[in-house]
Protein backbone atom coordinates (compact mmCIF):
# COMPACT_ATOMS: atom_id res chain seq x y z
CA UNK A 1 0.00 0.00 0.00
CA UNK A 2 2.60 2.57 1.49
CA UNK A 3 5.00 1.64 -1.92
CA UNK A 4 2.19 2.86 -4.08
CA UNK A 5 1.35 6.00 -2.57
CA UNK A 6 5.17 6.70 -3.24
CA UNK A 7 4.87 5.56 -6.61
CA UNK A 8 1.94 7.61 -7.24
CA UNK A 9 3.92 10.39 -5.13
CA UNK A 10 7.14 9.76 -7.54
CA UNK A 11 4.64 9.70 -10.90
CA UNK A 12 3.37 12.97 -9.65
CA UNK A 13 6.78 14.89 -8.99
CA UNK A 14 8.09 13.01 -12.07
CA UNK A 15 5.55 14.75 -14.59
CA UNK A 16 5.40 18.35 -12.91
CA UNK A 17 8.67 18.72 -12.92
CA UNK A 18 9.44 17.38 -16.72
CA UNK A 19 6.24 19.71 -17.68
CA UNK A 20 8.28 22.37 -16.32
CA UNK A 21 11.49 21.82 -18.34
CA UNK A 22 9.21 21.31 -21.25
CA UNK A 23 7.86 24.71 -20.90
CA UNK A 24 11.06 26.05 -20.17
CA UNK A 25 12.93 24.10 -23.49
CA UNK A 26 10.39 26.12 -25.32
CA UNK A 27 11.05 29.66 -24.40
CA UNK A 28 13.82 32.21 -25.08
CA UNK A 29 16.00 31.55 -22.27
CA UNK A 30 19.38 32.52 -23.75
CA UNK A 31 21.11 30.31 -21.83
CA UNK A 32 19.63 27.13 -23.10
CA UNK A 33 21.29 27.85 -26.43
CA UNK A 34 24.95 27.61 -24.58
CA UNK A 35 26.84 23.95 -24.98
CA UNK A 36 25.75 21.59 -21.72
CA UNK A 37 28.83 21.91 -19.39
CA UNK A 38 30.71 19.00 -19.74
CA UNK A 39 28.99 17.48 -22.79
CA UNK A 40 29.69 20.54 -25.04
CA UNK A 41 28.27 18.39 -28.35
CA UNK A 42 24.76 19.18 -27.00
CA UNK A 43 23.05 22.61 -25.80
CA UNK A 44 21.22 22.61 -22.42
CA UNK A 45 18.11 23.09 -24.43
CA UNK A 46 18.88 19.26 -26.06
CA UNK A 47 19.85 17.92 -22.83
CA UNK A 48 16.76 19.47 -20.92
CA UNK A 49 14.47 17.78 -23.57
CA UNK A 50 16.85 14.54 -22.95
CA UNK A 51 15.62 14.72 -18.95
CA UNK A 52 12.14 15.80 -20.10
CA UNK A 53 11.76 12.19 -22.11
CA UNK A 54 13.40 10.53 -19.33
CA UNK A 55 10.97 11.48 -16.66
CA UNK A 56 8.08 10.47 -18.70
CA UNK A 57 9.50 7.17 -19.67
CA UNK A 58 9.74 6.46 -15.82
CA UNK A 59 6.93 7.82 -15.19
CA UNK A 60 4.45 5.78 -17.86
CA UNK A 61 6.83 2.89 -17.16
CA UNK A 62 5.28 3.39 -13.26
CA UNK A 63 1.64 4.00 -14.35
CA UNK A 64 1.54 0.42 -17.19
CA UNK A 65 2.72 -1.32 -14.10
CA UNK A 66 5.28 -3.18 -16.02
CA UNK A 67 6.88 -5.80 -14.26
CA UNK A 68 5.15 -4.19 -10.95
CA UNK A 69 6.15 -2.25 -8.22
CA UNK A 70 9.70 -3.85 -8.26
CA UNK A 71 10.45 -2.17 -11.61
CA UNK A 72 9.14 0.72 -10.78
CA UNK A 73 11.04 1.74 -7.84
CA UNK A 74 14.16 0.31 -9.85
CA UNK A 75 13.25 2.84 -12.61
CA UNK A 76 12.98 5.80 -10.31
CA UNK A 77 16.35 4.87 -8.26
CA UNK A 78 18.27 4.38 -11.45
CA UNK A 79 17.02 8.12 -12.49
CA UNK A 80 17.62 9.33 -9.07
CA UNK A 81 21.22 7.72 -9.18
CA UNK A 82 21.47 9.49 -12.68
CA UNK A 83 20.64 12.65 -12.11
CA UNK A 84 23.25 12.55 -8.75
CA UNK A 85 25.64 11.53 -10.89
CA UNK A 86 25.26 14.47 -12.87
CA UNK A 87 24.63 17.22 -10.25
CA UNK A 88 27.98 15.33 -9.02
CA UNK A 89 29.91 16.11 -11.76
CA UNK A 90 28.62 19.54 -12.19
CA UNK A 91 30.53 19.76 -8.77
CA UNK A 92 33.34 18.11 -9.42
CA UNK A 93 33.80 20.65 -12.38
CA UNK A 94 33.45 23.72 -10.60
CA UNK A 95 30.44 24.65 -11.89
CA UNK A 96 28.84 27.97 -10.48
CA UNK A 97 25.19 28.07 -11.82
CA UNK A 98 22.33 26.64 -10.65
CA UNK A 99 20.58 23.21 -12.03
CA UNK A 100 18.06 24.13 -13.85
CA UNK A 101 16.17 20.81 -12.77
CA UNK A 102 12.46 22.46 -11.90
CA UNK A 103 12.63 23.98 -14.93
CA UNK A 104 9.98 27.38 -15.50
CA UNK A 105 8.16 26.17 -12.08
CA UNK A 106 10.59 28.16 -10.19
CA UNK A 107 9.72 31.03 -12.25
CA UNK A 108 5.96 30.26 -11.26
CA UNK A 109 6.67 29.19 -7.63
CA UNK A 110 8.95 32.51 -7.57
CA UNK A 111 11.50 31.03 -5.99
CA UNK A 112 15.18 31.71 -5.83
CA UNK A 113 17.88 30.41 -7.63
CA UNK A 114 19.44 28.92 -4.39
CA UNK A 115 15.65 28.01 -3.29
CA UNK A 116 15.02 26.05 -6.44
CA UNK A 117 18.24 24.08 -6.27
CA UNK A 118 17.24 23.00 -2.97
CA UNK A 119 13.82 22.00 -3.69
CA UNK A 120 15.45 19.89 -6.36
CA UNK A 121 18.00 18.13 -4.12
CA UNK A 122 14.99 17.26 -1.83
CA UNK A 123 13.13 15.72 -4.80
CA UNK A 124 16.52 13.72 -5.74
CA UNK A 125 17.03 12.58 -2.24
CA UNK A 126 13.39 11.42 -1.75
CA UNK A 127 13.21 9.39 -4.82
CA UNK A 128 16.53 7.68 -3.85
CA UNK A 129 15.63 7.10 -0.32
CA UNK A 130 12.21 6.13 -1.06
CA UNK A 131 13.20 3.66 -4.17
CA UNK A 132 16.06 2.55 -2.29
CA UNK A 133 14.28 1.91 0.83
CA UNK A 134 11.66 0.02 -0.82
CA UNK A 135 13.64 -1.97 -2.96
CA UNK A 136 15.65 -3.16 0.23
CA UNK A 137 12.40 -3.57 1.85
CA UNK A 138 10.74 -5.62 -0.30
CA UNK A 139 13.90 -7.92 -0.39
CA UNK A 140 14.53 -8.45 2.96
CA UNK A 141 10.79 -9.13 3.25
CA UNK A 142 11.29 -11.80 0.47
CA UNK A 143 14.09 -13.77 1.76
CA UNK A 144 12.83 -13.92 5.17
CA UNK A 145 9.52 -15.33 4.40
CA UNK A 146 10.53 -17.37 1.23
CA UNK A 147 11.46 -20.57 3.59
CA UNK A 148 7.86 -19.91 5.41
CA UNK A 149 6.25 -20.41 2.45
CA UNK A 150 4.80 -16.73 2.48
CA UNK A 151 6.37 -14.40 -0.14
CA UNK A 152 6.15 -11.61 2.04
CA UNK A 153 3.41 -9.16 0.20
CA UNK A 154 0.30 -9.79 2.18
CA UNK A 155 2.59 -9.95 5.62
CA UNK A 156 4.63 -6.80 5.17
CA UNK A 157 6.69 -5.64 7.04
CA UNK A 158 7.08 -9.08 8.48
CA UNK A 159 7.42 -9.54 12.23
CA UNK A 160 10.75 -10.57 13.21
CA UNK A 161 11.40 -13.22 15.87
CA UNK A 162 14.64 -12.03 17.63
CA UNK A 163 15.97 -15.26 18.46
CA UNK A 164 15.40 -16.87 15.08
CA UNK A 165 15.40 -13.92 12.46
CA UNK A 166 12.53 -15.26 10.50
CA UNK A 167 9.34 -13.84 9.73
CA UNK A 168 6.32 -14.86 11.28
CA UNK A 169 3.15 -16.37 9.13
CA UNK A 170 0.34 -14.34 9.76
CA UNK A 171 -2.96 -16.12 11.72
CA UNK A 172 -4.24 -18.93 9.98
CA UNK A 173 -1.07 -19.50 7.89
CA UNK A 174 0.10 -22.77 7.76
CA UNK A 175 4.17 -23.64 7.22
CA UNK A 176 4.91 -25.35 4.34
Amino acid sequence: MITRVYLKSAVFLLLLTAGGKLLMGFGKVPVLEKAAPFFSFISNRTLLFIAVGLEVGVAMLILSGYRGRHMGLTAVGSLAALFLSFRLLLWVTGFQGYCGCLGSLSDVLHLAPREADRVATGILVYFLVGSCGFRVAGLWSKRDCKELGNSGADNFPPKLNEAAGRCWLSPGSKKT
